[in-house]
């Protein structure tokens, strides 16, 4: 199974989707860490920003060979890239779920400002994506990470995808 974390930057997609990651026994994969990978921060470019996702999808059809479950996070801000990841998923027969996050604009003003190790998100950087992102049009579950905690976050995660917590990490046992 690929679960593909999506929202917009200070939403807290990845502290959201490391919680659930370890509560499903299973790798976490993340545009912000990529990009500090390949020495890109401070590049957003479009050129750039298809370079980073270029190396996830390359990551992520590498866990894939390895018969591993992921947890993918970004923002995903286009149906060009969701498109692409459903395609990676189609290509190897694994569902790919979709989880956004959300939050009101003020409680990300105050969530960009604070030092994160890898985002490099401020609120311009927030502005700018909120103006290129495109709905998701596909079902999936949206939660409100300004109105529940991760922990919280993760339940209902678990329930919505009904897999117990690390039932992932025993099916590959």
């Amino acid at each position: 199974m690929i679960i593909a974390v999506t929202g917009l930057p200070g939403t807290g997609k990845t502290t959201f989707a490391r919680s659930l990651a370890h509560a499903v026994g299973t790798i976490h994969l993340n545009t912000d860490i990529v990009r500090h990978l390949l020495h890109m921060r401070g590049r957003y470019q479009p050129e750039d920003k298809a370079r980073v996702y270029d190396a996830l999808f390359t990551k992520l059809e590498d866990a894939i060979k390895l018969g591993k479950h992921v947890v993918v996070d970004g923002t995903f801000y286009s149906s060009e890239l969701r498109t692409r990841l459903r395609e990676v998923g189609d290509k190897h027969d694994i569902p790919v779920t979709w989880i956004e996050l959300q939050a009101d604009e003020e409680v990300i003003r105050k969530r960009v400002v604070r030092h994160r190790e890898y985002s490099e998100a401020d609120f311009d950087a927030y502005q700018a994506v909120k103006a290129q992102y495109e709905p998701i049009k596909c079902m999936h579950l949206v939660l409100r990470s300004d109105r529940m905690t991760p922990g919280e976050m993760t339940k209902t995660a678990l329930s919505f995808l009904n897999i117990e917590p690390a039932e992932m990490d025993k099916s590959k046992s």
